[in-house]
């Protein structure tokens, strides 16, 4: 997927499309239903967990965990491939003990060339399913996730869930559903986010090509080629 995330990269970075700010209740309404697709209220945090474990076997084995550091000169130079494999915690309630046949799994692998780690991992999700509590008075969900990830890192692996810069793309499925129903209903699809110093991003199409979303507690701020703009969800008035 070489081209494809080149291309997600070049999107985040210098986003094509136009904010319409003439028809923003429209680009508005569109947002939020992206965000809901995407599944950010709980996604981020599934993933994040997994780069902390992987942090802690590269760490634990002497390797580097910031692919932005560079190794001494008198140090040896250090090659391996650090691979985790986690067992999701499935749609049971209180959750039993790791069943990988029926809860699935997510895998993720990092490469150190020269006692560098590269910026790009890469794993499988497969059949990974887990009971997740939003916050407030929204009931508990079943999410799903299914598919091949690459993840490219814009810092060092975190040690905490919420300490993790990174893009993450899917090419999957991914869903969730209120329980009790009996099954997530999937859709095969590419996804595509961004975690940068806590805030979480997303890449929405428009007429001319894509514009960048950043969620807030209260507001949605577009990044376009014309500009970004800060909208409150509430009045819709934007700066």
């Amino acid at each position: 997927m070489t081209e494809e995330t080149a291309e997600v990269i070049a999107a985040y970075d210098s986003p094509s499309g136009t904010v319409d700010v003439a028809h923003i209740d429209m680009q508005l309404a569109k947002a939020e239903t992206r965000l809901e697709e995407l599944h950010l209220s709980w996604l981020p945090d599934l993933v994040a967990d997994v780069l902390v474990s992987l942090e802690e076997r590269l760490n634990d084995g002497g390797f580097p965990t910031d692919p932005s550091a560079v190794p001494e000169s008198s140090d040896p130079r250090l090659s391996a491939a650090v691979t985790v494999h986690r067992v999701c915690k499935g749609w049971s309630t209180p959750a039993g003990p790791p069943d990988e046949a029926t809860n699935g799994s997510i895998e993720l692998t990092a490469v150190v060339g020269g006692s560098e780690l590269r910026r790009d991992l890469w794993g499988v999700a497969t059949n990974c399913s887990a009971i997740i509590d939003p916050p407030g008075d929204t009931p508990p969900q079943m999410a799903f996730l299914d598919g091949t990830l690459i993840i490219l890192l814009e810092g060092p692996l975190p040690k905490r869930p919420g300490d993790a810069n990174m893009l993450f793309l899917l090419n999957g499925r991914l869903d969730t559903t209120e329980v009790p129903t009996a099954a997530a209903q999937t859709r095969t699809a590419s996804r595509d986010f961004r975690i940068a110093e806590g805030q979480v991003e997303f890449r929405m199409s428009v007429d001319d090509g894509d514009i960048i979303v950043t969620v807030g507690a209260t507001s949605f701020t577009l990044r376009g080629s014309n500009g970004t703009f800060t909208c409150d969800l509430k009045t819709h008035n934007c700066r």
